[in-house]
């Protein structure tokens, strides 16, 4: 989901816009996945991540860079 619109992910190569949409997924069924997971893995996603994501939107927003370094 990008911008209130479906687009296929291999047509987003915002890093921002897709870690957006999976870390609204992880959240909403957060508490699901540790019922579901046999061992009962940690689901929370680190604050951290937030800013690693950002710093590398910041870096290349188009996903060109670490693409094609």
């Amino acid at each position: 989901m990008v911008n209130g619109a479906w687009k296929p992910f291999q047509k987003v190569h915002s890093i921002q816009d897709l870690y957006t949409h999976w870390h609204g997924i992880i959240n909403q069924r957060a508490t699901k996945l540790k019922e579901l997971s046999p061992r009962h893995p940690e689901w929370d996603v680190p604050k951290e991540l937030d800013a690693w994501i950002e710093t590398i939107e910041q870096t290349d927003s188009g996903s060109t860079y670490y693409r094609y370094p």
